[in-house]
């Protein structure tokens, strides 16, 4: 959808929108479209159905190496985000985990519902966040409250995301609320500069 400007991206199956193999190259596509389309000016990402994203498609960690040769990777889809030469703002519903946060930490911009849960929850699998989350995290909500969040594994409410600088607002209860809180932003972000916005790039 674009409207005045901004592009809708809906992403994922509409259950966890697990970013498998599939779902990475279809967003990475959809994005590419976004960018060189001179009638969009930004881009709102959002989760299909009731979530933004679960994070990684536990079902390829067997087999990691074949699920990411001649496909997209999540490193790649988020560092394509992050450089995005258009403003990008994550509207963030449900949960976003894992390489889910991990992608919204990547947009340049985040609004959240207030029932909305994010978090790094990797290390109950026996992993780190593998997509920029040790690096973008940090960055914007202190080292400190970053470690917190990653070794403990427990996913952070809207309001206290909010609190930490991780979601720049808590729209209203509505998706719809949800849309028109992100397209504020994504209009306002056009007049500001990106580089500021892109957390792996900060010294």
């Amino acid at each position: 959808t674009a409207t005045s400007g901004v592009r809708v991206i809906t992403f994922g199956d509409g259950r966890l929108n697990a970013l498998g193999a599939l779902t990475r190259k279809r967003l990475f596509e959809d994005l590419q479209t976004a960018e060189s389309d001179k009638s969009v000016s930004s881009v709102i990402l959002l989760g299909a159905g009731q979530n933004f994203s679960a994070g990684a498609d536990l079902t390829e960690f067997d087999n990691l190496v074949a699920s990411t040769q001649n496909s997209v990777s999540l490193v790649d889809v988020v560092n394509y985000v992050e450089d995005f030469s258009k403003p990008i703002v994550a509207a963030i519903q449900g949960v976003a985990l894992g390489g889910g946060c991990e992608l919204a930490l990547a947009c340049h911009y985040r609004v959240a519902l207030p029932t909305a849960r994010i978090g790094l929850p990797e290390v109950t699998v026996g992993v780190i966040p593998g997509a920029g989350g040790t690096q973008r995290l940090p960055r914007l909500v202190g080292v400190q409250k970053a470690l917190n969040m990653i070794l403990t594994a427990k996913p952070v409410s809207a309001t206290q995301a909010f609190d930490l600088g991780l979601v720049d607002e808590v729209a209203a209860t509505t998706d719809t609320s949800l849309e028109a809180c992100a397209a504020k932003w994504a209009d306002w972000a056009v007049l500001m500069p990106l580089n500021d916005r892109r957390l792996s790039r900060q010294s």
